[in-house]
């Protein structure tokens, strides 16, 4: 697969649409005075004339194309800021954030707008209603005390790198892991998710952080880990329970894995961002053929100065995060992972994260 710009709140839509309308505006009125005035060659002698004709026909030809435009980019920009409205209501549901969105008119974008508050209303209501169901794992206090107590607090950066990560804990959470490993393969650094919340899901995830570690403690890269991690967890663990992983191999060339993960990695350059995925099946749902297989590689492009961010789905989701982690990129890492958790802990108010996010940062230097 290939890069995928990231969409921004900058209004692209209207431009892009103002911009085709113009030019197919001037297309057809420059086509017509082309017509209109090759039609009077054939009548007037005087070629100053058929020659001022034509300029000024070009001109309001521009100037047709440039109304044309102005009017579509009114219309378009007011849609784009609707549907950036809807955009960031459903990303704070995600959030647990409650939300209401701004409705007016009898359009398709108020009916749609209309449909999401009513979401939100419905998602609310089952949110109150089940706060004190704690019966899921991964909502139980005690499985985040678990995993924090085996996550990594520093990492060692292979030369011509900064390296870093965290976890910002939510009010729900625990059964994901993250880690930078560097070993005699080289760094690799890791995200990990459970495809669930029971007890299986759990045992997988944790199960698959173990074996990818002790694979590359052995001298393995992150292939290989992850096809020896998979058979294992085929082998000890019920058909259909796997855990989800993304590992960024660091050397000479950048490799990103992901087994059946679909939350891209972020690619930060000259304050442009950039998403990039990869192919795989999740790990321990295949006795090894089909997983190896399916198992394929996206480099990553890096320069000096570019920074790669590895995210959780939470994290993912949240468009004020990726907003604050353009902004910061260009930092030294230490500042940057101060600024993008201060503004991910400032833009949650009172009420705090529900989900927990994961945050590792891969820069070349």
């Amino acid at each position: 697969m290939t890069q995928r710009s990231r969409r921004t709140r900058t209004g692209k839509l209207a431009v892009k649409l103002a911009l085709i309308s113009s030019l197919a505006g001037f297309a057809v009125c420059a086509s017509v005075a082309v017509i209109i005035v090759g039609r009077l060659e054939g009548t007037v002698e005087d070629p100053e004339y058929l020659r001022q004709t034509y300029v000024i026909s070009l001109v309001l030809a521009f100037v047709a194309g440039g109304v044309v435009g102005g009017v579509v980019f009114g219309v378009a920009s007011g849609i784009g800021s609707r549907l950036t409205d809807l955009s960031l209501a459903v990303s704070k549901m995600g959030r647990g954030t409650p939300t209401q969105v701004r409705v007016t008119g009898s359009d398709e974008a108020t009916i749609l707008g209309r449909a999401v508050s009513a979401l939100g209303s419905d998602l609310a209501g089952l949110r109150s209603g089940g706060e004190e169901d704690t019966a899921s794992l991964g909502f139980d206090p005690q499985v985040r005390e678990f995993r924090d107590k085996t996550v990594s607090e520093s990492f060692e950066a292979p030369e011509g790198y900064e390296v870093d990560g965290a976890i910002t804990a939510g009010s729900r959470g625990g059964t994901e892991y993250f880690d930078i490993h560097t070993g005699k393969a080289g760094t690799v650094a890791l995200v990990l998710s459970a495809s669930g919340n029971s007890v299986l899901s759990l045992l997988a995830v944790r199960m698959a952080r173990d074996e990818i570690l002790r694979a590359l403690g052995a001298g393995a890269g992150a292939r290989k880990a992850l096809s020896h991690t998979n058979r294992v967890m085929y082998r000890n663990l019920p058909r259909g329970v796997c855990a989800l992983a993304t590992l960024l191999e660091i050397g000479e060339a950048v490799k990103l894995y992901q087994a059946g993960c679909r939350v891209p990695v972020v690619v930060c350059a000259a304050g442009e961002l950039s998403d990039v995925m990869a192919e795989g099946l999740a790990l321990g749902l295949d006795s090894g053929p089909v997983f190896e297989k399916g198992l394929r590689s996206e480099p990553v492009l890096t320069s000096p100065g570019v920074r790669i961010v590895l995210l959780n789905e939470a994290g993912d989701r949240n468009e004020d995060l990726i907003e604050s982690i353009r902004n910061h990129s260009p930092k030294h890492t230490v500042p940057f992972m101060s600024m993008v958790l201060g503004d991910l802990d400032a833009s949650l108010g009172t009420g705090g994260l529900r989900e927990d996010v994961i945050l590792v940062t891969v820069k070349k230097t």
